[in-house]
């Protein structure tokens, strides 16, 4: 259970940050910083290419992880998400 008003999923939460605090740094990684702006309206564009695709929502999306870069991955993570599919992690060495 939630508290009234706090996001319930991390697409919302996202939402909601990016709303009230679009200017604070959401996450450093390495010399790339990634404001809560930043990181919603990279994953909505994403989410919206998605959908362009024809994706249904609940369809499964492959994400790919390594040694490389987190802010991308995260910013895919996010728009998977927020295009209503499901993000399937999957390591590099795999």
């Amino acid at each position: 259970a939630t508290r009234a008003g706090t996001p319930a999923t991390l697409s919302a939460l996202l939402a909601h940050r990016a709303d009230t605090d679009p200017a604070r740094t959401a996450l450093i990684c390495g010399p790339r910083t990634l404001t809560f702006g930043e990181w919603f309206e990279r994953a909505e564009a994403l989410a919206a290419g998605l959908r362009s695709r024809g994706l249904e929502p609940g369809a499964r999306v492959v994400l790919r992880y390594g040694s490389g870069d987190w802010a991308a991955y995260a910013v895919a993570f996010c728009g998977v998400l927020r295009a209503g599919l499901v993000a399937v992690p999957l390591s590099d060495r795999q």
